[in-house]
């Protein structure tokens, strides 16, 4: 007895109830997601389905998970939260960039520290939006810092996702 499409759609129907249950991110992202995306000092390009990291943040990524720090908490602490782009991409990436080489060139170092004082601003960004919270204690709108576009393509390009 083979299963046929009405099971499939039962199973899709509990994936789906499921992902909202645990507030788990779709495959593809939201208009205001994109828009969040892009304003990321960690992030080159990014399509409904992909998104493309700079080669800074790959290498300060790496670096902070050889010295211990969980993949989770990196990326999280450079505004992609497991929630929004999902564990498993997270965990893709970390095992798709471990084969990184640990000896860097003055120029990445240069576009690493770069790369970082982009995140410190856009951090400084977040914090002035956060405390400038509406009636209720609710926040403004958009937690989306302005930034002009390709403002934070200073780095490399990475390859995919």
């Amino acid at each position: 007895m083979t299963r046929t499409a009405p099971h499939r759609l039962l199973v899709l129907r509990q994936l789906s109830h499921a992902r909202q249950r645990l507030d788990l991110p779709d495959s593809t992202f939201t208009a205001e997601e994109l828009r969040y995306l892009r304003s990321l000092p960690a992030v080159v390009a990014v399509s409904p389905g992909r998104i493309r990291y700079t080669e800074a943040f790959k290498r300060v990524c790496m670096r902070q998970y050889r010295q211990g720090k969980s993949p989770a908490r990196i990326f999280r602490e450079a505004g992609l939260d497991s929630a929004l782009i999902g564990y498993k991409r997270i965990e893709r990436c970390i095992a798709r960039w471990r084969n990184i080489g640990t000896e860097e060139t003055p120029e990445q170092l240069a576009e690493d520290e770069a790369y970082e004082r982009d995140l410190d601003r856009w951090r400084q960004a977040q914090t002035h939006m956060r405390a400038g919270a509406g009636v209720g204690g609710r926040r403004a709108a958009a937690s989306v810092p302005p930034v002009a576009p390709g403002a934070h393509a200073t780095s490399g390009v990475s390859s995919v996702s």
